[in-house]
């Protein structure tokens, strides 16, 4: 048993630490792919899973449509997380063979590098295109509902639709595309600090409800 307050900020908890593990990821780029590059991705893979099973119990009884679509958008965000972590552990290890031999080896291994670089920016984009999509929900399940201030519900629409829309135009090579994609991952990372936030500090009164989120 938890109390509604208590998976707010389990939510908002996830949703802030999930965010900073990807920031501090972006930090570690500057020397390389390592190791901490890997863990920290795959802490913001599985911290935004958990943040979908937590936002969907918070938000189930305001609109259980809206807030399933949105747990399924941040829940396949952070699966295809999760799968680009695996793939970068590859990317590691022909790194490490490159370094020892000081070539890149066979056309065969040099093909499968670049293929696996491919499909990697591949599965980002994927990843940016379900988080938009969930995010987009999660804020308009929240302008309609009142649960939090509207500007908060339009700021997540906003957001999650620029983002969705930077990430197909990302996925079909657009012109364009990488300034729109930037623009909208921006500005959701904005809506999920500003979601997080107020989930730790909204006061409700508290009540008993179980983990399938029935009061």
């Amino acid at each position: 048993m938890f109390t509604k307050r208590s998976i707010e900020r389990l939510a908002g908890a996830c949703l802030i630490s999930g965010l900073m593990a990807f920031l501090a990821h972006g930090l570690t780029l500057g020397r390389g792919v390592g190791p901490m590059t890997i863990l920290l991705v795959l802490m913001y893979g599985f911290l935004t899973i958990l943040s979908a099973v937590a936002v969907y119990m918070v938000f189930n009884s305001r609109e259980r449509f809206l807030a399933i679509i949105g747990a399924f958008g941040l829940g396949g965000h952070g699966l295809f997380v999760v799968l680009v972590s695996a793939l970068l552990v590859a990317q590691l290890e022909f790194a490490r063979e490159f370094t020892t031999t000081g070539e890149p080896g066979t056309d065969s291994v040099t093909a499968a590098a670049r293929s696996l670089a491919l499909t990697m920016g591949s599965i980002r984009a994927f990843a940016f295109l379900f988080l938009g999509f969930g995010l987009a929900s999660l804020g308009g399940l929240i302008a309609w509902s009142g649960a939090f201030a509207r500007w908060l519900g339009w700021l997540g629409v906003f957001a999650g639709v620029l983002g969705f829309l930077g990430a197909l135009m990302v996925i079909f090579n657009v012109a364009l595309s990488p300034f729109i994609f930037m623009t909208g991952v921006f500005l959701m990372f904005v809506f999920i600090l500003a979601l997080g936030i107020r989930l730790l500090v909204r006061r409700t009164r508290e009540k008993a409800v179980k983990v399938g989120g029935q009061e």
